[in-house]
């Protein structure tokens, strides 16, 4: 069985800049992450402040695209599909309004549109 959600050493860096603009080194918010999310199952990502949870989360949605890796729904590769085939992947992803990702931290939630992209009939969200 296809897992539902595969990311497969999934990597974003992020240039570390002095007050001249100049590239001073990278944080590695993400760096090697592979898991595999069975269809029918929860996942959660905990952990400390800073630790790049919801790096993760964006790189698995594509809200950000990563600097290695690969990120797959239901055995397809999100990375190669351009911006547009994204929002409609020729027509098999259907749009779904009010379709989410929910942050929830001690200062309440904070939630960001998904991109249709990683909608697909029979994931309940």
């Amino acid at each position: 069985m296809t897992a539902l959600l595969e990311l497969d050493d999934l990597a974003k860096h992020f240039p570390v800049r002095d007050a001249l603009g100049r590239a001073r080194g990278a944080v590695r918010a993400v760096d090697g992450v592979s898991l595999a999310v069975p269809q029918g199952s929860v996942l959660a990502i905990v952990g400390e402040s800073g630790c790049g949870k919801s790096t993760l989360g964006r790189l698995a949605l594509r809200l950000i695209e990563p600097d290695r890796g690969a990120v797959r729904f239901m055995g397809e590769d999100l990375r190669g599909l351009s911006a547009r085939a994204t929002r409609t992947s020729q027509g098999q992803v259907p749009r779904r309004r009010g379709a989410q990702r929910e942050d929830q931290g001690s200062g309440g939630s904070r939630r960001e549109e998904l991109p249709p992209s990683v909608l697909r009939d029979g994931l309940s969200l």
